[in-house]
């Protein structure tokens, strides 16, 4: 049974997730969106189109027209790629996807924002 309210270890420790969540919700709120989108953290793949490099990724939100990536290495905008979505219990979904917009997101880590341009429908 969950309980109706859980308390931090300690007060340090509550004050560093609060702020956490609120960086999250201020960098949400700051984004210009047409259409809501989902959180959804799951393993990507990326091949890019013109050289066939691949690059590991993770997913930050989705909506039906695109998905937002989080890298290591740069993306640059236009770039045309294969994103293979992984899921939990099945095999992945695959979109061809255009990178429409890049950015630093903390450290070494980078934020893209990927148009889908196609699906690749699941053989049975």
């Amino acid at each position: 049974m969950l309980r109706d309210s859980v308390t931090a270890s300690s007060p340090h420790l509550e004050v560093s997730v609060k702020q956490l969540i609120m960086e999250d919700s201020m960098f949400d709120q700051s984004e210009r969106r047409t259409v809501h989108r989902e959180f959804l953290v799951r393993p990507v793949l990326l091949e890019l189109r013109e050289d066939n490099q691949t690059i590991e990724a993770f997913s930050r939100n989705i909506s039906f027209l695109g998905i937002s990536l989080i890298t290591r290495r740069p993306v640059l905008p236009h770039t045309i790629a294969k994103l293979q979505v992984y899921r939990l219990n099945t095999e992945p979904s695959l979109f061809l996807a255009e990178c429409r917009w890049t950015g630093p997101f903390g450290g070494e880590w980078n934020l893209s924002g990927w148009n889908f341009l196609n699906v690749e429908l699941q053989r049975k």
